[in-house]
């Protein structure tokens, strides 16, 4: 009986020791752990340190790659105030897009990229004028957007007979006005559909809410305020017919189905 009693003690004895020898294994495996997470931790903040306070990555150049038919330049020195300077790692990609479109509102798209260690590189889509509103001088592209106020501004078609006196247009901003998108609308139709220079175009009067006129050429050309693409189609047939000299025209009234041509 005796034999057995020290048996249970010297197997207790056994499973206490093991079960110490476990803790101790284990409470090692956590300060080692912890040592290394305290000593990853303490790195990454190095690195992060480094990487946002060296001078190495401060932004020295910025890049804009313009398309070659934007007409206006756009403030170079206001873009380097913004971002010359600025850790490369500090600007926000999708922020900064955001931001220049609304600060140079000739940029119609922008895509900004970041070239390390400290190049900042824009891929630029340009609005391009289309058009200018004769109250005020405003330069506006084709889908209404204002490009500049009060720029004396050549080769560009003007738009007459909008008034703006309590609200007139800011930069950046979209004209909301619908017989504005009618004449947008004709311009876009004529430079698509018809073969000439802006130049020849002289204007497009919107003074009538419900006649478009258009003058090609010191020749009146009415146009009403609906189905533009037929009625394109049928100037570009009477502009083109080599029996017809432009010069010899008084008008041309296009609001009926059958065109009406009156000559001098």
């Amino acid at each position: 009986m005796a034999r057995r009693g020290g048996s249970r003690r010297t197997k207790k004895k056994v499973y206490s020791e093991n079960f110490i020898n476990e803790k101790m294994f284990l409470g090692k495996v956590v300060l080692i752990t912890a040592v290394i997470l305290g000593l990853l931790i303490g790195a990454s903040f190095v690195i992060r340190y480094y990487f946002c306070n060296s001078e190495i990555f401060n932004i020295k150049e910025i890049s804009v790659n313009k398309d070659l038919n934007n007409v206006f330049e756009f403030d170079a020195n206001k873009l380097n105030e913004l971002y010359l300077g600025r850790n490369i790692f500090t600007i926000n990609l999708n922020q900064a897009e955001i931001f220049l479109k609304n600060n140079f509102p000739q940029f119609k798209e922008v895509e900004v990229r970041k070239i390390f260690p400290n190049i900042m590189e824009l891929n630029v889509v340009s609005r391009i004028p289309i058009a200018k509103i004769d109250f005020g001088d405003i330069v506006i592209d084709e889908e209404g957007v204002v490009l500049a106020v009060g720029e004396s501004t050549e080769n560009l078609i003007t738009i007459k007979g909008l008034k703006f006196f309590l609200n007139m247009p800011e930069v950046g901003k979209k004209i909301d006005s619908k017989v504005l998108n009618r004449a947008l609308l004709l311009l876009r139709g004529l430079k698509r559909e018809i073969e000439m220079e802006t130049t020849s175009v002289d204007f497009v009067d919107v003074s009538d809410r419900n006649n478009v006129v258009l003058n090609i050429a010191a020749v009146e050309v009415k146009i009403g305020k609906n189905d533009f693409v037929r009625k394109i189609d049928a100037l570009k047939e009477i502009l083109n017919d080599p029996n017809m000299n432009v010069r010899d025209l008084r008008y041309i009234d296009l609001r009926f189905e059958d065109a009406v041509i009156s000559f001098k």
